[in-house]
């Protein structure tokens, strides 16, 4: 497989920043050049070579803009206003200056922007001091600075929305690394803790513990792979397993069971396929609540109800051990678990209780999501 990070940047679909800016520099510095010499022989005159070289040099030193904005527009700066001090032909001598102009305002020197304008514009009008265009270039320049600040804005947004996706998936990543390892390595504890126990007098039996430790290991192991593999970028990333999904509760039940917990599992309504974040969500959601059962509830006994609705999928988690003292409810304080599933739905637009039953001893996780079918 290609190396996408050692590849020649010309064989990859978007070319980076420094091949991009010494293309434009080049378009920018041949236009300007090619242009006024044009226009200069249409009026008869030739082009002295010192013209060409202030316009070549405004346009290639584009090159340089993103690393060194204000020492670029100072240059195109000079070299732009030598060229209309000198006399020579006039044509489409401002593009350069534009374009460094803009590049210093919208990465945020827009004090260095605005004295360079004022310069500009004492100069221009000191070579034209008629009012007719001193208004005409007061209006474009208005116009130039509300572009800069339209792009700068646009920008902004822009690194501001990147940074917010960067970070959700940051929490995603945190969630579900979470909910592997609390889960899997609280069934780890528990078994390791009955072999340890069981060793001597009952070694069946701490032979079973250890083959749930073994596969209870696997799991995490083959989870964290896929929690892992979604780092990589898309193109690099080997085909991986989809994500949990409820059909797979039977397994997470007879996992908690195998821990020595007593769970039950009922299902009522309409059972159909939902959508892949809504199952991912619901699975993670009664994981996390078994993990809870196992490490505070002490000796329990733990009922999963799934409730299909029209609208949406109800997911209660119910046991009647000793961990409601232990645990904090949904909110301010809660654990890393309960905040997790809380996040979880309010990502879908559901939402999450838990805390003490009042019907009965025990804690009680009820979730609420939105049952979108399957696409």
């Amino acid at each position: 497989m290609t190396d996408r990070a050692n590849a020649p940047w010309w064989t990859t679909a978007r070319p980076p920043a420094w091949a991009a800016d010494l293309l434009l520099a080049v378009a920018v510095a041949l236009f300007q050049v090619g242009i006024t010499t044009a226009i200069t022989h249409e009026d008869g005159a030739d082009v002295p070579p010192l013209a060409t070289v202030l316009l070549a040099v405004s346009g290639l030193a584009l090159g340089g803009r993103r690393r060194w904005s204000i020492p670029v527009l100072a240059v195109v700066f000079a070299a732009t206003f030598g060229y209309l001090l000198a006399g020579f032909h006039m044509g489409p001598i401002w593009l350069a200056l534009i374009i460094a102009f803009l590049t210093v305002m919208v990465r945020g020197h827009r004090r260095v922007g605005a004295a360079f304008l004022v310069a500009g514009y004492a100069i221009a009008v000191a070579e034209d001091p008629s009012w007719v265009s001193a208004a005409g270039l007061a209006a474009w320049l208005v116009a130039l600075v509300a572009v800069a600040e339209v792009v700068r804005g646009r920008r902004a947004h822009a690194d501001e929305q990147r940074r917010r996706r960067r970070s959700d998936e940051r929490l995603r990543i945190a969630r579900d690394l979470h909910d592997v390892l609390a889960h899997n390595i609280s069934l780890i504890n528990v078994r390791a803790s009955v072999g340890l126990h069981l060793l001597d007098r009952r070694p069946d039996e701490a032979r079973a513990a250890l083959v749930a430790i073994k596969d209870a290991s696997s799991e995490a192991l083959g989870e964290l792979r896929w929690v892992l593999d979604s780092l990589r970028a898309p193109e690099d990333a080997p085909e991986r397993a989809s994500a949990p999904r409820l059909a797979e509760l039977e397994s997470l039940v007879a996992q908690a069971r195998a821990a020595g917990l007593d769970v039950g599992l009922e299902v009522s309504g309409d059972r159909r396929p939902l959508s892949a974040g809504v199952e991912l969500a619901a699975y993670r959601i009664v994981q996390e609540a078994l993990t809870n059962v196992l490490r505070h509830a002490g000796p329990a006994r733990a009922r999963i109800r799934l409730v299909y609705g029209a609208q949406d999928l109800v997911v209660e988690v119910d046991d009647d051990g000793a961990g409601a003292a232990a645990a904090s409810p949904l909110g301010t304080g809660a654990g890393a678990g309960l905040i997790g599933m809380r996040e979880r739905a309010a990502a879908l637009g559901g939402e999450v209780d838990a805390g003490p039953r009042d019907d009965a001893p025990g804690f009680r996780v009820r979730a609420r999501l939105p049952a979108g079918s399957a696409a």
